[in-house]
């Protein structure tokens, strides 16, 4: 599984349009992507300073995520990678769910942590830092106008005090629109309608009501201690 955790960092600078003058964001501007929903990710990285230590194989990282939320509020996630192989995965009531490598086996194991390699997630991937990110700057991005954040360095975390994180997020819908960490640059589509929900293929569903026997079994141990 440590496959998985594959490192999706690196180098990719690209030009950005100077800062608009004009007031700071007041409230709440991230969203989620709502149920019923569909949204693209593309990956651009190259190795260099502020890319953490490179994943084994080193020529092997991923380049895109697909990320499906049925109306029943099931995900559906696909991560391709540079040599062509693609992972599915499904998240749950917050548990993802997908194969063992090179195995038909499911593992279920809780959303990754919030942080920089985290892509098997129900909210949007590179963004966990905003919290600690000052007030933003509206700013263009082409035709699209966004509350830009930027933050240097992250609190409690082993990454250089000097590691940049900048995010554009969109201020009609609350969506991102491009993300960068360090010298990586996430691109996010818009989020588009997605009409059917999300159904869990036949071992999925099996592996899933395994765990959840399993967690009510273990409620009531727990509450005969």
């Amino acid at each position: 599984m440590n496959k998985w955790m594959a490192v999706i960092l690196g180098m990719g600078l690209i030009p950005f349009p100077a800062r608009a003058q004009s007031p700071p964001a007041e409230g709440p501007v991230l969203q989620m992507a709502p149920p019923g929903s569909e949204w693209n990710m593309t990956i651009r990285q190259e190795n260099g300073p502020q890319s953490p230590p490179a994943p084994t194989p080193a020529s092997v990282h991923p380049t895109a995520l697909r990320m499906r939320t049925g109306r029943n509020a099931v995900q559906h996630g696909t991560i391709t990678f540079s040599n062509g192989n693609r992972k599915d995965f499904y998240v749950v009531d917050g548990q993802v769910l997908q194969k063992y490598d090179n195995s038909e086996k499911i593992a279920i194991f809780p959303e990754e942590f919030p942080g920089i390699q985290a892509l098997r997630r129900r909210d949007w991937p590179g963004l966990f830092w905003l919290a600690q990110a000052g007030t933003p700057e509206r700013e263009m991005v082409g035709k699209t106008e966004c509350f830009h954040f930027h933050q240097t360095g992250l609190a409690g975390s082993d990454l250089p005090a000097d590691f940049v994180f900048s995010a554009w997020i969109r201020t009609d819908t609350g969506h991102p629109l491009r993300v960068r960490l360090g010298a990586a640059t996430y691109e996010f589509s818009e989020v588009t309608p997605f009409s059917g929900d999300v159904n869990l293929p036949a071992n999925f569903q099996a592996a899933w009501k395994a765990f959840q026997t399993r967690l009510r079994v273990l409620k009531r141990l727990n509450s005969h201690r």
